[in-house]
Parts: C-alpha cells; sequence; structure tokens
C-alpha cells in the first residue's frame, strides 16, 4: 500500500481524542450525501463533549451541483472554537477506487452490487484518513442517524483500542452490526464442504462499520501479521476460490460475513443492532431483524438508485423520515448548532 499522502497535514483545531469521525464514501451520491448529513447534524444534542468530524470522499474532479449540499459543505468547512461541527472534503475517490483495482485483479472478486465497486471502496477508507484520525465509524449515504451519533460512539463496543501485542491474535479492529437469525443464515450462506461463508450464528449489514484502531490497520503488521490490505487480498482470495466464477451480490457484505466466520471476535467487535435496522420490510421478514422490538437508532434503506423513490415495501416510516430530512434548512442546522462551545 502506497504511504497515505496527507499525513503530512497539520492536526486541524479541534480534532482531538475526543473527537468524533464519521466518513462517507460519496461519489455521485450528493442529494443522498446531504440528507445523510442532515440527519446527522440534526440529531447533535448541543453542548457536547465530542466535537463532530465528517471526511466526505468525492470523486478527484467531482463538481458539487446540489446547491443545499454546498450550502452544507461551506458552512461546516471551517474548525473554529464556537463550533462543535467541521465537514472535510477529500476528493480523493479516484485514489480510493484505485486501491479497489488492485484488489479487485489480485483476487478475481466480482460482484453485481448495484453501486459496483463503492460498495467495496469503504473497505480502504482508512488509508485515505490523516494520521492523527484514531477511529472512524464509515456509513452508507442511504443510512439516516435517528438518535445523537454520541451515542454511538461511546458504545463499549467500538471504543478506541490501544495497540496490543500481535501474538494476542485478539485485536478487535471492526466494529459491525449483526441483526439475522441462524435460519436466515443458511439461506443467505450455505456451508460448503471445506469452509463457512458466514458465521453460524451472525450475519452482519455493512452499511455501517467502525475502524477501531486506524493506525494499527494501516501498519503492515497490524492485522495478524499482515497490512489491512494484504489481509483482505488474502482472505477474499479464499472466498473467491470457494465459490469460482460466482458474482458476489454484496460486495463489501460478502468479504466482512466471511471475515467473520473464520475470526469472530479475534477481528470483530459487535455494535448493538439499533445502530443498523433494516428498513426492507420483505427482507425483515426473511432475514429476522434482530431489532424489532427495540427503537431504532438508525434507519437503512436498503435500496438502490434515488433513495426518494423508495417502493411501497419499504415502508411509509422510511419515505417520511427521508423526505423530512432531505427538506431540512441550512438556516435550522445553523441554528442549532453554531457558537455553541463543545
Amino acid at each position: 500500500m502506497r504511504q497515505n499522502n496527507i499525513d503530512h497535514l497539520p492536526n486541524p483545531l479541534n480534532v482531538t481524542g475526543d473527537s468524533i469521525h464519521l466518513a462517507y464514501v460519496a461519489m455521485n451520491s450528493q442529494e443522498n450525501l446531504r440528507t445523510a448529513i442532515n440527519a446527522v447534524i440534526f440529531n447533535r444534542q448541543v453542548p457536547s463533549l465530542h466535537r463532530l468530524h465528517i471526511w466526505v470522499i468525492l470523486g478527484n474532479f467531482e463538481i458539487i451541483r446540489d446547491a443545499q449540499l454546498q450550502d452544507l459543505l461551506s458552512w461546516y468547512k471551517v474548525a473554529n472554537p464556537y463550533t462543535c461541527i467541521q465537514i472535510h472534503v477529500l476528493k480523493k475517490g479516484d485514489d480510493l477506487l484505485g486501491m479497489v483495482r488492485v484488489f479487485t485483479e489480485k483476487t478475481k472478486f466480482k460482484s453485481t452490487h448495484y453501486s459496483g465497486k463503492f460498495a467495496i471502496a469503504k473497505l480502504f477508507v482508512p488509508y485515505l484518513l490523516p494520521a492523527y484520525v484514531d477511529r472512524v465509524i464509515v456509513c452508507d449515504v442511504d443510512l439516516l442517524f435517528m438518535k445523537d451519533i454520541v451515542h454511538l460512539w461511546t458504545t463499549p463496543e467500538i471504543a478506541y483500542i490501544k495497540e496490543r501485542p500481535i501474538r494476542e491474535h485478539r485485536n478487535q479492529l471492526i466494529g459491525v452490526t449483526c441483526q439475522q437469525n441462524a435460519e436466515a443464515i443458511r439461506i443467505i450462506c450455505p456451508t460448503t464442504k471445506d469452509l463457512q461463508r458466514c458465521h453460524p450464528t451472525r450475519y452482519c449489514n455493512t452499511g455501517l462499520i467502525v475502524f477501531r484502531n486506524v493506525h494499527h490497520i494501516r501498519t503492515n503488521d497490524g492485522v495478524f501479521g499482515l497490512s489491512w490490505q494484504q489481509f483482505l487480498v488474502q482472505e477474499t482470495s479464499k472466498l473467491v476460490e470457494m465459490h469460482p466464477g460466482t458474482f458476489f451480490t454484496v460486495a463489501d457484505q460478502d468479504i466482512i460475513n466471511f471475515l467473520l466466520a473464520s475470526y469472530d471476535d479475534q477481528l470483530f467487535s459487535y455494535i448493538p443492532c439499533i445502530w443498523n435496522c433494516n428498513s426492507n420490510i420483505n427482507h425483515a421478514k426473511l432475514l429476522h431483524n434482530g431489532c424489532t422490538n427495540q427503537t431504532c437508532a438508525t434507519l437503512h434503506a436498503i435500496k438502490p438508485a434515488n433513495t426518494m423513490k423508495i417502493s411501497l415495501q419499504e415502508g411509509s416510516f422510511l419515505r417520511f423520515f427521508w423526505a423530512a430530512y432531505a427538506s431540512i434548512h441550512i438556516n435550522l442546522l445553523r441554528s442549532n448548532n453554531a457558537n455553541v462551545k463543545c
């Protein structure tokens, strides 16, 4: 993996160990990105003990055409002592896709996921972030926060972990949410004679994942003696060998669940499932959402294309919230968050 080319940047004002870091891979998804950020900011409780830094990854030459998104990015782009939120735009999406291209060439991994390479790209987000970012939440742009993100950031399951000896092999570097039951897993991921494609009792949706120690992940021997990139290539090659010629349908989700089967809590910590609630009613009936009787902290659309045109099976509750967050005016966010010290 080439050296992170933004590590030389100075630590900007207010980026401390208590800061929350949230990242989106958002190439060509500007309207959905704006809605997702609106939801995060609207649900922030101020004053807060934790500053929020949102990292938006766009194409290297992508032009921001959504006027409301432009207003949002402009208002929150400057860090100062009187704001608890800052948005950083990284126009390095093409660099990210370059990493994906190298990965797919080495592993022969193919996917029919509707977002194509973008789904796999979020697995490489740690390589784009500056060295001072210790941990980061990476979300799909079709996931809406319904509660203050600080409640997720401070859960023990994703709290920052210091480096442990490699020999312990229990670093739990990645936080994931698992919702489905064993019966559903047998349908989604049948086992093979040699290896399990999925964990026998857990199946995770990767619309929200947490890299708990970004520095450790990026070192040359940080993941079982390998770099994260090398580890992904090694393990994904095993998955492809198990299913030669297969076009995997959920891309990064296929990879993460395969890793889950092999490494379980040696590599993963398990975030409460309320932080990735599946909105698709039919899908939820099949896969048994384990959060049915709990209040969801997020709503995940699980739907391709324009999320504003969600089909009836997605449920009116999601359409209502999506339309509400999409229509929030920048002035409302400003009044909620401006001139409030953290």
